[in-house]
C-alpha cells in the first residue's frame, strides 16, 4: 500500500474575495505533487476564511491533519506553498522537528521543499538558523518600537473601536469554549455590528482577544501558534515503513533542529 498523503490548503476571506478558486487551485497543485510521488491522497484538509495570523490550534482542518499524521493514519503533508501553513519560519521549523520525530513526509511544492530528501536535510539547517534570526529580529524590533513610543509620550495600544456589546459577547463565547471561527460565525449570525460593518472574521477575533486580554490563555501564549502536546506516535501502517526508513537514512540520531 502506498503512503497516504494529506493535501492541505488555506485561504483568507480577502484571498477568496479576490479569487473564488484560490482553495481549489492550491488543492490541485498539492494533489498533483502527491500523485507524482506515487502517493495516494488520504484526505483533503481545507481551511476557508482563515488568515495567516490565526494560530495553528485554531485551524480545524490543519489541526485534524496534524493529528492524523501524528497517529500514523497518514504519512505525508503536501501544500502548494509554505505560507499556506505559516508565514513564520519558527513555526515551520517546529513542524520540521515534528515530522522528523513522527516520521512523516512534508512537501511544499512552489518552494521545492521536501522531507525526507538530501536537499531537504540541508534546508532544515537553514530553516533552524533563519528561525533564530527571525526571533532575534522580532524581539529587537519590538523593544525598539516600545522604547521610541514611550520616549515620545505615545500611549501604547490600539484605540478601542469595538462596542461594549461585542466585547462582552466575545468574552462569553470564548469562555464557553468556542474557537475564533465559531465566535466569528456566531457574531455574524447574531448581527453584532463590526467597527466597519460586514462579517466578523476569526483573525479579527484573535487580535481583539489578544489586545483586550479577554482571554488569559491567548494573551499568555500569543507567541506560540500550537501548544498542544505531541500525540504518541503509532506504528507506521503498511507502505509507510519505507518512509520511516528514509528518515533514518537522511537524519542521524544526533539530529536536532533546535
Amino acid at each position: 500500500m502506498s503512503v497516504g498523503a494529506i493535501v492541505y490548503a488555506r485561504a483568507s476571506t480577502e484571498e477568496l474575495a479576490a479569487d473564488a478558486l484560490a482553495l481549489t487551485a492550491q488543492h490541485d497543485v498539492a494533489t498533483a505533487a502527491a500523485i507524482e510521488r506515487g502517493w495516494r491522497v488520504h484526505a483533503s484538509a481545507l481551511d476557508r476564511d482563515i488568515d495567516g495570523s490565526v494560530p495553528l490550534r485554531e485551524r480545524p482542518a490543519l489541526r485534524e491533519a496534524l493529528a492524523g499524521l501524528a497517529t500514523g493514519t497518514a504519512g505525508a503533508l503536501v501544500v502548494a506553498r509554505l505560507d499556506r501553513v505559516s508565514h513564520s519560519v519558527r513555526i515551520w521549523t517546529d513542524l520540521v522537528e515534528r515530522s522528523y520525530q513522527q516520521r512523516w513526509a512534508m512537501v511544499a511544492v512552489e518552494e521545492g521543499f521536501e522531507l525526507p530528501s538530501d536537499s531537504g536535510a540541508g534546508a532544515v539547517a537553514l530553516l533552524a538558523e533563519a528561525a533564530r534570526v527571525e526571533q532575534r529580529w522580532l524581539s529587537a524590533r519590538t523593544r525598539a518600537g516600545i522604547a521610541a513610543a514611550e520616549a515620545s509620550g505615545t500611549r501604547l495600544g490600539r484605540p478601542v473601536e469595538y462596542s461594549a456589546e461585542a466585547r462582552q459577547r466575545i468574552q462569553e463565547l470564548r469562555a464557553a469554549g468556542n474557537t475564533f471561527q465559531q465566535i466569528a460565525d456566531q457574531l455574524t449570525a447574531e448581527a453584532v455590528a463590526t467597527p466597519r460593518g460586514g462579517r466578523w472574521h476569526p483573525g479579527s477575533i484573535y487580535k481583539l482577544i489578544r489586545s483586550a486580554r479577554l482571554d488569559e490563555e491567548a494573551a499568555a501564549k500569543a507567541d506560540s501558534e500550537d501548544t498542544s502536546p505531541t500525540p504518541r506516535v503509532a506504528t507506521p501502517p503498511e507502505g509507510q515503513a519505507e518512509l520511516a526508513a528514509a528518515f533514518d537514512r537522511r537524519f542521524p540520531d544526533s539530529y536536532n533542529p533546535s
